[in-house]
């Protein structure tokens, strides 16, 4: 079976819940291609000023205390996600922080070198890469990511 790559695949952030001072979002990964293929591990997930944009802040680091990475198996039309948290950007000092407004997401799928670019409003950052406001989860099988 092959690597789904972002070419197979729509990546969509799901409403969030908030909870102490950060945000928890499903990040969905749909498989648009027509044969089976899966994911196994962590997505590389970064702000950006646009679509083609510089990186805002840090990388989001990996949730490994969650849940363990497995191989999900994507069926045409099937969605695998990961639990992506964005702590407010508030809860740092300004001035280490430098708190920016960004444009959205790009997202790596796991295992793949090509992005999907994912719009998201409002997306309060730190433009330094000192205060980490982004952590991801590992894919999961279905819509309902665990971890928050």
């Amino acid at each position: 079976m092959t690597t789904c790559t972002t070419a197979d695949l729509r990546v969509a952030l799901g409403p969030g819940n908030g909870a102490a001072g950060s945000s928890y979002y499903p990040l969905f990964f749909t498989n648009l291609g027509t044969t089976p293929c899966t994911l196994y591990g962590y997505p590389g997930v970064s702000a950006v000023t646009s679509a083609d944009g510089s990186q805002e802040g840090a990388a989001a680091s990996r949730a490994t205390g969650t849940t363990a990475p497995a191989t999900v198996t994507l069926a045409a039309n099937g969605t695998a996600s990961a639990l992506l948290r964005i702590v407010a950007a508030l809860n740092y000092p300004t001035a280490t922080c430098h708190p920016a407004t960004a444009a959205g997401l790009r997202v790596y799928p796991p295992g793949d070198l090509t992005a999907a670019f994912v719009p998201e409003a409002d997306l309060q950052v730190c433009t330094s890469a000192s205060d980490q406001v982004l952590s991801v989860g590992a894919v999961q099988a279905g819509s309902s990511p665990s971890g928050a």
